[in-house]
């Protein structure tokens, strides 16, 4: 809720961009009234064009002022962003690119996808007033912590939103180095199907790192007990809620009240150093047994060689991997772990290096809503979001990849801009999570 003056806003202050026809059965027009002086009617200029999909029924309940709809909402009815969404977006608020429409092809020439770094950046260079909007909202900010970016970074939204974040911080903030600017990361948790592809990754991580004061890469493993047998990799709907959990967590433990904030959150994860990639992020359950006592032989009563096993087990740990992973990271050294918990949750916390821990009342309420899939066995559950040396293979896989690329792969050349501007920043990302001396760095 944003109050302007006498007036109380329910929009949020953000900015949201897709394809045209991205949006759904979503009108961005539909719940805001014609200024008088405007003979023109309200529309989406791709609703006026296009037929878009009905509402399914959630979202008529919702705008019937109907509540609790939980079970409305499947993978065959929830196939856009919109079809679960909560919320009324400003107009100002949602932003098509206008070449480009759903899934990811140009108006004119549907060969031509929105697929990599380069394609976003020709995008957005061809929309220059794209940052009128970003003004709108910041002037509405009474208390400003920072900005936070979702992207898709295996796409051209790669490349659209580094060259925007970078625009917007040389405008708005004077190239303040203090600001926080965190960017997370989706990434497809399948390899690159193309050279082109791991090419345009990688450029996209390594830029948007470079502008972003904290960058949370995110690719979901899907192989855990945590995760009922009804999610479905193959549903948009499924797999953006573990995201949001995460994200969800991160955002309601800086803004309740009398809580940490960005900046916080940011010194104790960085401590002086520019290690701003988060390399392992965990959703995780600690289940007690179902027995606080373990089944008893009663016949041991009446052996005097019987012994009664009355151990109490240990409770189960599950987890959904986010990003990177514990045993990856077995022989490496933690700069910096981090959890977020409700209060009063009993967590197992390591003894050694850094521990920051945060307190949040509200984390779990995001899956009783009812917009939310039945995808988790356990509703109790904490976050962790660490930094360790373990990145550092990672980095080398990405600078390797980039050296074989040959001169005379001309579309290869042109994605990367600079072969050897993008080697060198790499290197520097390497040894930032270098502790200690390696003689492999040296082989490198």
């Amino acid at each position: 809720m944003v109050k302007d003056g006498a007036k109380t806003n329910y929009s949020p202050r953000a900015l949201l961009y897709d394809f045209r026809g991205g949006f759904g059965a979503l009108n961005k027009y539909e719940y805001f009234e014609q200024p008088v002086s405007d003979q023109t009617p309200l529309s989406d200029p791709y609703f006026a064009a296009n037929t878009p999909p009905p509402k399914n029924q959630y979202q008529t309940n919702l705008d019937k002022g109907i509540i609790n709809n939980q079970g409305l909402l499947n993978v065959d009815n929830t196939k856009y962003w919109s079809d679960y969404n909560r919320l009324i977006y400003s107009p100002r608020s949602l932003k098509t690119l206008e070449s480009f429409q759903y899934p990811g092809h140009h108006k004119h020439f549907s060969n031509l996808k929105f697929n990599n770094y380069k394609v976003g950046l020709e995008e957005f260079s061809n929309h220059p007033d794209e940052l009128d909007n970003f003004r709108y909202f910041l002037e509405q900010c009474d208390h400003f912590q920072g900005l936070q970016c979702t992207v898709d970074v295996d796409s051209g939204w790669g490349g659209y939103s580094n060259l925007m974040l970078t625009d917007i911080v040389d405008e708005y903030f004077n190239n303040n180095n203090k600001i926080n600017l965190w960017v997370y990361g989706l990434i497809d948790n399948e390899p690159s199907k193309s050279v082109i592809q791991t090419i345009s990754r990688i450029k996209s991580i390594v830029e948007l790192g470079k502008h972003s004061s904290l960058f949370f890469p995110i690719s979901p493993s899907y192989n855990s007990s945590l995760l009922t047998s009804s999610f479905n990799n193959s549903s948009d709907w499924h797999t953006s809620a573990l995201s949001a959990i995460f994200i969800n967590g991160l955002w309601n433990s800086i803004n309740q009240i009398n809580s940490t904030n960005m900046g916080v959150i940011e010194d104790n994860l960085l401590r002086g150093q520019d290690r701003k990639f988060v390399n392992e992020i965990k959703i995780t359950s600690y289940k007690a047994s179902d027995s606080m006592v373990s089944d008893v032989d009663i016949s041991a009563y009446y052996n005097v060689y019987g012994n009664v096993d009355n151990t109490v087990p240990e409770p189960k740990t599950e987890s959904i991997s986010l990003y990177g992973s514990s045993k990856n990271n077995e022989h490496s050294t933690y700069f910096a772990r981090n959890y977020i918990k409700k209060p009063l949750q009993d967590l197992e916390l390591p003894t050694d290096g850094v521990v920051n821990t945060y307190e949040c009342d509200s984390m779990n309420d995001i899956v009783s809503v009812d917009s939310f899939p039945d995808i988790l066995s356990s509703q109790d559950y904490s976050l962790e979001f660490h930094v360790s040396s373990a990145f550092k293979g990672t980095l080398k896989e990405y600078k390797k990849t980039v050296q074989n690329v040959r001169p005379h792969f001309s579309q290869l050349m042109d994605l990367m801009e600079d072969k050897y501007e993008l080697i060198e920043d790499i290197g520097k990302l390497v040894e930032d999570y270098t502790e200690g001396y390696d003689e492999s760095d040296d082989e490198d």
